[in-house]
Parts: C-alpha cells; structure tokens; sequence
C-alpha cells in the first residue's frame, strides 16, 4: 500500500471516530457519529440503535478502504 493512500486511511478511520474534540470546540450545537451513538448508549440507554450506528459506521470505513485499495491496485497510485 503506497504511503499516501496508508496515511489518507488511518487520518479517516481516526477522525471519523472522535467525539471528545467536536463536544469540546462546538458545544451542544454540533453533531457527529460519534456523539450520536454515544448518546444512543449513555443518554437514551438504546444500545441496539447505537450497534446498528456503529455497525453501519464500521461498514462505510470498511468499503472505503476496500475502495481505496483497489484503486490503488487498478490505477498503481
């Protein structure tokens, strides 16, 4: 896997997961993945809804690199 293509996933997958720095620098007034399914599991006691959230989160990242890394193979990035 070409370094770009390695760095470009790991900075997604990382930042797509973070819910501390959006609660801290927008407040209550911003929403992020991340802070909706921890919602779901502490503040609603949803704990299905938050695994279906988190599934479909683990499933975007997954095709994403799967997209990434094909494309990588077909175009030689």
């Amino acid at each position: 896997m070409t370094a770009a293509v390695g760095a470009f996933v790991y900075t997604f997958i990382l930042t797509s997961g973070d819910y501390i720095t959006p609660s801290l620098l927008g407040g209550t007034s911003s929403t992020s993945l991340a802070n909706i399914v921890s919602d779901e599991f502490i503040a609603l006691g949803n704990r299905p809804g938050g695994a279906a959230i988190s599934c479909v989160m683990l499933l975007i990242f997954f095709a994403v690199y799967l997209g990434l890394s094909r494309l990588e193979r077909w175009k030689g990035i």
